[in-house]
Protein backbone atom coordinates (compact mmCIF):
# COMPACT_ATOMS: atom_id res chain seq x y z
CA UNK A 1 0.00 0.00 0.00
CA UNK A 2 2.85 2.38 0.83
CA UNK A 3 4.39 1.77 -2.61
CA UNK A 4 1.15 2.79 -4.33
CA UNK A 5 0.97 6.03 -2.32
CA UNK A 6 4.61 6.83 -3.08
CA UNK A 7 4.03 6.07 -6.78
CA UNK A 8 1.00 8.39 -6.88
CA UNK A 9 2.92 11.19 -5.13
CA UNK A 10 5.88 10.81 -7.51
CA UNK A 11 3.62 10.86 -10.59
CA UNK A 12 1.90 13.98 -9.25
CA UNK A 13 5.26 15.67 -8.71
CA UNK A 14 6.40 14.77 -12.24
CA UNK A 15 3.15 16.14 -13.63
CA UNK A 16 3.59 19.38 -11.70
CA UNK A 17 7.18 19.80 -12.91
CA UNK A 18 6.13 19.21 -16.53
CA UNK A 19 3.29 21.72 -16.19
CA UNK A 20 5.57 24.31 -14.51
CA UNK A 21 8.30 24.20 -17.17
CA UNK A 22 6.41 23.27 -20.33
CA UNK A 23 2.82 24.35 -19.68
CA UNK A 24 1.28 27.39 -21.33
CA UNK A 25 1.15 30.22 -18.78
CA UNK A 26 -0.45 33.64 -19.12
CA UNK A 27 2.17 36.32 -19.80
CA UNK A 28 1.72 39.96 -18.83
CA UNK A 29 2.10 42.26 -21.83
CA UNK A 30 1.92 46.00 -22.52
CA UNK A 31 1.89 48.37 -25.46
CA UNK A 32 3.99 51.51 -25.16
CA UNK A 33 2.31 54.90 -24.96
CA UNK A 34 3.50 57.21 -27.75
CA UNK A 35 3.70 60.93 -26.96
CA UNK A 36 5.86 63.69 -28.45
CA UNK A 37 7.59 61.25 -30.83
CA UNK A 38 8.76 59.07 -27.92
CA UNK A 39 7.34 55.94 -26.34
CA UNK A 40 7.71 54.83 -22.75
CA UNK A 41 6.94 51.72 -20.70
CA UNK A 42 7.34 51.12 -16.96
CA UNK A 43 8.65 47.66 -16.02
CA UNK A 44 8.50 46.33 -12.46
CA UNK A 45 11.22 43.86 -11.48
CA UNK A 46 9.85 41.63 -8.72
CA UNK A 47 10.59 37.93 -9.08
CA UNK A 48 10.66 38.55 -12.84
CA UNK A 49 9.74 41.34 -15.22
CA UNK A 50 6.20 42.71 -15.44
CA UNK A 51 5.16 43.16 -18.16
CA UNK A 52 7.18 40.36 -19.75
CA UNK A 53 6.25 41.28 -23.33
CA UNK A 54 6.34 44.88 -24.57
CA UNK A 55 5.05 45.99 -27.97
CA UNK A 56 6.77 49.06 -29.42
CA UNK A 57 6.05 51.11 -32.52
CA UNK A 58 8.84 50.76 -35.07
CA UNK A 59 10.89 53.87 -35.83
CA UNK A 60 9.90 55.74 -32.64
CA UNK A 61 12.52 56.14 -29.86
CA UNK A 62 11.63 54.10 -26.77
CA UNK A 63 12.38 54.40 -23.06
CA UNK A 64 12.04 51.42 -20.71
CA UNK A 65 11.80 52.49 -17.06
CA UNK A 66 12.81 49.60 -14.77
CA UNK A 67 11.99 49.70 -11.04
CA UNK A 68 13.55 46.83 -9.10
CA UNK A 69 11.52 45.80 -6.03
CA UNK A 70 13.28 42.45 -5.52
CA UNK A 71 16.41 42.22 -3.34
CA UNK A 72 17.64 39.13 -5.19
CA UNK A 73 21.03 39.46 -6.88
CA UNK A 74 19.65 37.47 -9.82
CA UNK A 75 17.66 40.52 -10.88
CA UNK A 76 20.16 43.29 -10.19
CA UNK A 77 21.09 43.88 -13.85
CA UNK A 78 19.30 44.26 -17.16
CA UNK A 79 21.15 43.09 -20.26
CA UNK A 80 20.28 43.72 -23.91
CA UNK A 81 23.33 42.17 -25.56
CA UNK A 82 22.12 43.00 -29.10
CA UNK A 83 22.21 46.70 -28.19
CA UNK A 84 25.33 46.60 -26.01
CA UNK A 85 23.36 47.47 -22.87
CA UNK A 86 24.35 46.04 -19.48
CA UNK A 87 23.02 48.25 -16.68
CA UNK A 88 22.75 47.83 -12.93
CA UNK A 89 19.24 48.11 -11.49
CA UNK A 90 19.37 49.82 -8.08
CA UNK A 91 16.71 48.58 -5.69
CA UNK A 92 13.55 50.72 -5.29
CA UNK A 93 14.75 53.29 -7.85
CA UNK A 94 13.64 53.92 -11.40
Amino acid sequence: MARIIILIICLAMIGFILWWFFGKHEVASATADVADNNQSVDVEVKGGYSPEVITLKQGVPATLNFTRKDASSCLDRVVFSDFGINKELPQNEQ
